[in-house]
């Protein structure tokens, strides 16, 4: 799965905007997607965090990657959800820093789940010691790899719900619901997207 997702994983792109008001998005799961055009940085740490409802097991959810074959991604997989960053050595030996994790617990379908996830983010234990952790949390549940993935090179542009062509088979495009996603490290709101296909605004409440 890993693999295939790394060979088919090939186009990227991201946006930043700065109003705070709920920002939804409807996802068809056939061919919308969403293209953020960000002039936020990407590099070694970022943490975001979203909502999404989704009508299926599987669907990408976020999706960008940088030079040397970098890349980031979260995504449901036979109901899981599962973040995987993809951060080759500098000798591209096929030796990663990165991280994969999958959530233990399968998501409810049709159910508003709020997730954060993030990568080099630092913490100290109670005895004052530094340590870096990169991983997923949902529903406030933590699933996380402890140690730093070096020399991460993800560009700001990005993708929600799906990129211009499907990844693969075993992840396609998005079909539901995402909102309020946000870049927690800078306080970035992503509320209008550079480009768009087939997207419908949620109904409000």
């Amino acid at each position: 799965m890993s693999a295939k997702l790394l060979l088919l994983l090939c186009i990227g792109a991201r946006v930043t905007i700065f109003v705070a008001t709920e920002a939804c998005f409807v996802m068809n799961g056939e061919d919308s997607w969403l293209y953020f055009n960000s002039t936020v940085k990407g590099g070694d740490v970022a943490h975001y965090k979203l909502k999404f409802a989704s009508k299926k097991d599987n669907g990408l959810i976020f999706y960008a990657q940088g030079e040397n074959r970098d890349f980031e991604a979260l995504f449901l997989n036979r109901g899981k959800l599962t973040y995987f960053l993809f951060n080759p050595t500098d000798y591209g030996t096929g030796s990663t820093y990165g991280v994969y994790i999958e959530c233990t617990k399968k998501i409810s379908k049709n159910y508003e789940h709020d997730v954060e996830f993030y990568r080099n983010e630092e913490f100290k234990t109670d005895e004052g010691i530094t340590y870096y952790k990169s991983g997923i949390k949902l529903d406030g549940v933590e699933f996380k790899k402890i140690g730093y993935s070096q020399g991460v090179d993800i560009e700001p542009q990005f993708f929600l719900g799906g990129t211009k062509e499907n990844i693969t088979t075993e992840v396609p495009k998005f079909k539901g619901i995402i909102k309020n996603f946000i870049e927690e490290t800078t306080g970035q709101i992503f509320e209008k997207a550079t480009f768009e296909q087939d997207i419908q605004a949620c109904e409000k409440s």
